[in-house]
């Protein structure tokens, strides 16, 4: 895959200080080496006060990806008990991952993935809207 940080640090440039993702990769979490190298030149914060950038672990209390996580699980269990038609092919695929991870959301409650088929295939990003109803599938880290 092509590194195109550069194309994106000539379009916004990174703080002077970023802040730091601090902590290790959560237990059985795949993050894929962009997102990583994007921490390590943009830090963890939010672009243009929408998308929020989370990091790996954290202990101050603030949203990290561990915890996101956890929660998503448990908000896509509960959504599912109520429509689980709807939600089967969302939630059967997720299931059959072999890795999941939030790492990211925006002010209106849209939830930013890293999905890790177990299949072996590459990762890729999933993004699901603030209310389950739809979800989207990039072929990118």
């Amino acid at each position: 895959m092509r590194d195109m940080t550069g194309d994106l640090v000539g379009l916004v440039p990174p703080p002077e200080d970023p802040e730091p993702a601090g902590g290790g990769l959560p237990e059985s979490v795949v993050l894929p080496e962009d997102y990583l190298h994007f921490l390590s030149v943009y830090g963890v914060g939010t672009f243009d006060m929408f998308l929020h950038v989370m990091a790996p672990e954290r202990s101050d209390g603030r949203a990290n990806v561990r915890e996101r996580t956890a929660s998503f699980w448990s908000v896509l269990a509960r959504i599912s008990e109520f429509v689980p038609e709807a939600m089967a092919p969302l939630s059967d695929m997720l299931r059959a991952a072999a890795s999941v991870a939030v790492w990211g959301s925006t002010d209106n409650g849209d939830l930013c993935l890293w999905v890790v088929p177990a299949d072996g295939e590459d990762g890729f990003v999933l993004v699901i809207g603030s209310r389950f109803e739809d979800w989207y599938e990039y072929g990118v880290g």
